[in-house]
């Protein structure tokens, strides 16, 4: 999905949203270098070639991904990563901007990583903070207080 607003035209940008084949968003942010012009034409390259062309060797702003089902922290004791995910949101991830050919599964800045409980309520958060890894800081985490 592709879309602008006034201020997004002033700034040659348009919003887009990427969806998985269940319809659930993995991906939304700003494109660069979109005008009235080229609006449609990136528009019809998803039809005939696919994601590659419809980016274009475009910047991403504001990027922000969502994943399902498993961990993206491997580096996690096993018993984290081994929560109750069950097609749930896993983690999301934000980067401020993406050059062409990086890719959101590395280049984030924050990401937010969930556990849950059998019954389907986040029994844990994870706020991951890369640029604080220097401090020893990159991982903040919760945990649902027991009753």
């Amino acid at each position: 999905m592709l879309s602008r607003d006034g201020r997004q035209d002033s700034l040659e940008r348009a919003s887009y949203t990427l969806y998985e084949d269940l319809g659930r968003p993995v991906e939304v942010g700003e494109l660069a270098g979109v005008t009235a012009n080229t609006l449609s034409e990136r528009v019809d390259s998803v039809r005939s070639g696919g994601l590659s062309f419809f980016f274009g060797g475009a910047v991403r702003y504001g990027v922000i991904r969502t994943y399902y089902t498993e961990c993206l922290l491997t580096s996690l004791p096993v018993a984290i990563q081994e929560l109750t995910l069950r097609n749930r949101v896993a983690a999301n991830t934000y980067a401020e901007q993406l050059s062409p050919g990086q890719g959101a599964d590395d280049d984030y800045a924050f990401a937010s990583h969930y556990g849950y409980d059998i019954a389907g309520n986040v029994s844990q958060l994870i706020q991951e903070f890369v640029e604080l890894v220097y401090l020893a800081q990159r991982l903040k985490s919760w945990n649902k207080p027991t009753i």
